[in-house]
């Protein structure tokens, strides 16, 4: 992942400058080197001076030019590295120097100059009038006088806390660290935080260890952070506080969790063109392998992490099925479907992306019921072709590349669907304490009560909102980019409109180049909140942006639109990129701090099985959801 910024220049002006950069590069390779740069402007009247240090070859500025005594004192760090003692050497300064028009030094200030046991350089500044003023050049080593807080982070990185450091201000002397308290997790996780000062400051709070630069924020009101050279300090006052539930039908804060990038040398568990799905138990993000399920790929759903100490029991899965399809229900249990698929693959459906293996007729649901480390258990054994599969309207020939379920699969109802490929069907599978019940099939209605025929393919859902029948539930299409709201009656069914804005706008047909990769709904403070990858298709590379929206408890048509809260693109509608933080970024739309090395080696195939999936994670006390 990367982080994209781009800086715009006024090209007329770019068009000019360049030419007179080239020309004075040729000039200035005549002057012996580091000497004066002679400004030709009659506004400049002053004399500025730079020092750069041989030592690292960096130049600063820090320099005071007292025109009383006639002194120039050039400020060099004390130590030229952020985090090592190294100490700067005065013994090799140059010097650069702005003058006045027609001005020069009497003897040039070029060459490497000797400052170190107060040694000194004398040169006189002639002026074009013959006004000479002699000056004294030394230089020091001045401590810095920053005194600020650079940094704060939790030492437990599986949990994520949002910290505001704010500086003081002329009508408050004290700074203020602020924390959000959004779980009983981060509350724990306080007591072990990070402290970085600015460079070389140092920190003093009760408790603090200042090796490690840890301290428990929950225990200590104040911290103060001293300068290195001793003079300047500033206090911060801790603040940690419990949001406040914002009304009803509304979305509170939004921040970012982590990015991940994979590439060739480091894929994170990920594997190209097999993985489908995903489900989130426990603290853990689990992601589908369709060519063995042994290697689904496991991270920690709150920092990115990747695990490789949990093992997922397969016991008891056939080894030749396929487990595109995995999910959770309601109480948080991992569930997966195995693809199941009567079509036979061509030519042509295979350049189309569509992903077609002939199987075992059967359809089979696994529940892991007694957590990822037990054996998972068969609660659904349904024969694609029985009786009972081929009474529904329109028989299925391919099930479970992606799944959703909504309700309990150990106590009370639940349902489980699947689309079709093709057809954009929905199949839905009812059970009652865990036992199959029933199969049912939907057909999606436009809002004028027909039915429509929805692009569905590899990544489709159908999203169930409910656990009984009649099915309510959302359709996400493909590559004709429809998303369906239906109460699985005429009535009461739409396909929401097309958003304007955020957004990469199909033509409203079979636009094969965009499209929609999954997408998922969660009924969150009294409001749904819909999720979904909209993708563009451009010189033979998908982009696809994530999509979030409010869209009411009652959605609309219009909904999708007006509900917007970012797009991991644009941002949000007010702010928009960097609003939330992380939006803005490229490819996928997330931040990484992993700085990407082309010798490192870009992952991934061609994707031709076009795959993507958008899951939501309620916290246990339902103030939080994760995307």
């Amino acid at each position: 992942m990367k982080n994209g910024y781009k800086i715009y220049k006024n090209m007329k002006i770019s068009k000019i400058i360049f030419p007179i950069i080239a020309f004075s590069t040729i000039f200035s390779a005549c002057h012996k080197p580091d000497d004066l740069i002679r400004e030709n402007n009659d506004n400049v009247m002053h004399l500025s001076v730079r020092a750069t240090l041989v030592q690292n070859g960096v130049e600063y500025d820090s320099v005071v030019i007292n025109d009383e005594d006639y002194t120039i004192t050039i400020n060099i760090p004390y130590y030229i590295s952020d985090t090592e003692e190294i100490m700067s050497d005065l013994t090799g300064i140059k010097l650069r120097a702005t003058m006045p028009l027609g001005a020069k030094f009497e003897p040039s200030i070029s060459g490497i100059h000797d400052f170190s046991d107060g040694q000194v350089f004398v040169s006189t500044l002639v002026y074009e009038d013959g006004t000479r003023k002699p000056y004294t050049f030394r230089a020091v080593r001045k401590k810095s006088d920053n005194s600020s807080l650079s940094k704060v982070a939790l030492t437990d990185e599986d949990v994520r806390a949002v910290f505001s450091i704010t500086e003081p201000t002329t009508d408050d002397p004290k700074g203020k660290l602020t924390v959000l308290k959004t779980s009983g997790a981060v509350e724990a996780a306080l007591g072990s935080v990070k402290l970085t000062p600015a460079p070389w400051a140092s920190i003093q709070a009760p408790g603090y260890d200042p090796q490690s630069g840890i301290v428990n924020l929950n225990a200590i009101k104040e911290i103060k952070v001293v300068s290195q050279d001793g003079v300047t300090s500033t206090i911060y006052e801790v603040i940690i506080e419990t949001p406040s539930v914002v009304p009803a039908g509304r979305v509170g804060y939004i921040s970012n969790l982590f990015g991940l990038q994979c590439t060739a040398v480091n894929t994170l568990g990920f594997e190209a063109d097999a993985n489908c799905s995903m489900a989130a138990v426990d603290n853990y993000l689990i992601i589908s392998n369709k060519d063995n399920f042994n290697k689904m790929a496991v991270l920690n759903r709150f920092s990115g992490r990747v695990i490789t100490d949990l093992t997922i029991n397969t016991s008891g899965i056939d080894a030749d099925r396929e487990l595109r399809a995995i999910s959770t229900d309601d109480e948080g249990h991992l569930v997966a479907a195995t693809y199941t698929c009567l079509k036979e693959p061509t030519e042509t459906t295979v350049a189309a992306g569509w992903d077609y293996v002939v199987t075992d007729p059967s359809i089979k649901v696994y529940l892991w019921e007694n957590g990822l480390a037990a054996a998972p258990k068969l609660i659904m054994d349904l024969d694609i072709k029985s009786d009972e599969m081929m009474a529904l309207p329109s028989k299925a020939n391919e099930l479970f590349n992606v799944m959703g379920v909504k309700g309990s699969l150990t106590n009370g109802s639940a349902v489980i669907t699947s689309t079709e490929a093709g057809v954009g069907r929905v199949f839905a599978f009812y059970f009652n304490n865990g036992q199959y019940q029933k199969v049912e099939q939907y057909c999606p209605y436009d809002i004028n009560g027909k039915k429509f025929w929805l692009s569905t393919k590899n990544s489709s859902k159908a999203i169930p909102i409910n656990a009984e029948s009649p099915l309510k539930y959302c359709i996400i299409g493909d590559f004709r980019p429809q998303i369906g709201w239906n109460s699985g009656i005429e009535t009461g069914s739409f396909i929401f409109d097309q958003p304007t804005s955020h957004w990469w706008v199909s033509n409203g047909n079979y636009d094969y180049a965009k499209d929609m990769r999954s997408g998922d709904v969660v009924e969150f403070n009294g409001t749904y909140l819909l999720a979904v990858q909209n993708g563009n298709l451009s010189n033979g590379i998908w982009a696809h942006r994530l999509y979030v929206s409010a869209v009411g408890m009652s959605p609309s048509p219009a909904s999708l639109q007006s509900g917007l809260l970012f797009d991991s693109r644009e941002g949000d509608a007010v702010n928009g990129i960097g609003s939330p933080e992380g939006t803005g970024n490229s490819p996928s739309g997330m931040t990484s701090t992993y700085p990407f090395n082309p010798a490192d080696g870009k992952f991934g195939g061609n994707n031709l099985t076009k795959r993507g999936d958008v899951i939501f994670v309620e916290s246990a006390d339902g103030n939080v959801v994760q995307v």
